[in-house]
């Protein structure tokens, strides 16, 4: 918007000029307290987070650390200790065919019916059938840590509902199908 007429146009600029100047007698540096403006704003927006973002205070000391920080830690914390202290153990023995198809499946499974749970016969098959370098030990593979194996494989061998002294499977993992014989475990 253009404003044409002089002095509708010298009248804005004296409005404008006494609006300013009353601004500025009304905030003068001398009056203003920089400090206690800053810690007034701290206040502010400490109240404005929520609890679990703000500072642990116990008594009158603060700690730089949030709820959230605090739970973040512990969780990470019992993680490691879980991951370096694993207790969980397996003694196993395993058949590995190496051949993705389901013609190996179904010949795994014609296995599992003629070792049935003797574990004798399920050494001279893995001695006889596995592709794994644990066929010279009748597919033992000693004693392992949860995580170690394949996870199909460690499923199967870590999950409480799978029975001991039975062969289970077959199990594809990515080196192949396998067919399990759980010796022992330890108490999850």
């Amino acid at each position: 918007m253009m404003i044409t007429n002089k002095s509708l146009r010298f009248r804005t600029c004296l409005l404008v000029a006494s609006i300013m100047s009353f601004l500025q007698a009304s905030v003068a540096e001398e009056d203003f307290d920089y400090d206690k403006q800053k810690e007034e704003l701290k206040k502010a927006r400490d109240a404005a987070k929520p609890w679990f973002l703000r500072n642990i205070e116990i008594g009158s000391t603060k700690l730089p650390i949030s709820p959230v920080t605090g739970i973040i830690f512990s969780v990470l914390l019992i993680n490691l200790i879980n991951i370096m202290f694993n207790t969980w153990w397996a003694e196993a023995a395993h058949i590995l065919i190496e051949d993705p198809s389901s013609n190996t499946k179904k010949m795994l499974e014609a296995m599992k019916k003629d070792i049935d749970d003797d574990y004798k016969r399920f050494g001279e098959y893995a001695a006889k059938y596995s592709q794994c370098p644990s066929k010279k030990a009748k597919g033992d593979l000693g004693r392992f840590k949860s995580g170690d194996m394949a996870p199909p494989f460690d499923r199967l061998v870590f999950d409480p509902k799978s029975p001991l002294e039975t062969t289970l499977g077959p199990v594809q993992t990515q080196f192949g199908w396998h067919l399990i014989y759980i010796r022992a475990r330890s108490k999850l």
